[in-house]
């Protein structure tokens, strides 16, 4: 279809709905225009409905998540604080028992090598070779 074709269809549409609104007198035209007015209305109102409703769901997710956040944050606030008027001797152990070490494992060797002790602290009457 092309671009004449499709404006003279639309030439003969609008030519057809003006007479039949020239055919109306004006109480009809009142009630026509009235009728769209609700429809258009209807249509805004079911819009916003699903718009609120969807909006709505977000915010008692959003909600939830925070409630969830509080009583977690709250969680670690009572656990340090029963961790923290725990005697010292029950830490003690609890890091002790946490850092120990299995005895197969070896120790990481240091890529420097071991020099006899030197008195020397590098002082300058130590600095003399004899």
């Amino acid at each position: 279809m092309t671009w004449l074709a499709a404006w003279a269809f639309v030439k003969n549409a609008a030519g057809g709905l003006f007479g039949f609104l020239k055919s109306l007198d004006g109480w009809q035209l009142v009630c026509l225009a009235l009728a769209l007015l609700g429809a258009v209305q209807t249509v805004r109102v079911w819009s916003e409905q699903r718009h609120s409703a969807k909006v709505e769901s977000q915010l008692a997710k959003s909600e939830a998540a925070r409630h969830a956040d509080q009583e977690a944050y709250a969680k670690a606030q009572a656990d340090a604080q029963a961790a923290n008027k725990a005697p010292v001797s029950n830490r003690l152990t609890a890091r002790s028992a946490k850092s120990t070490r299995s005895p197969n494992k070896t120790q990481p060797r240091s890529n420097k090598q071991q020099r006899p002790p030197n008195h020397c602290s590098g002082t300058p009457p130590c600095l003399s070779t004899s």
